[in-house]
């Protein structure tokens, strides 16, 4: 039980991090720079789950 071991709500939390920004880059920065190269960042949490999807093309793959 996460909720037992004092995990719960840890996915969600991880999930709203990685898109809040890096380095430099505030979140909205990171959004445009994602946006920018044409690419998509998806975060989703669930009870047990955690979905990080990136999709972009190979020549923006440096960019990000």
């Amino acid at each position: 039980d996460d909720e037992a071991g004092g995990r719960a709500g840890q996915q969600q939390l991880l999930a709203g991090v990685l898109t809040r920004g890096c380095g430099s880059l505030n979140a909205e920065a990171f959004a445009d720079l994602v946006e920018g190269l044409g690419a998509n960042l998806r975060c989703e949490a669930g009870d047990d789950l955690l979905v990080v999807a990136l999709k972009c093309a190979r020549a923006g793959w440096s960019g990000i």
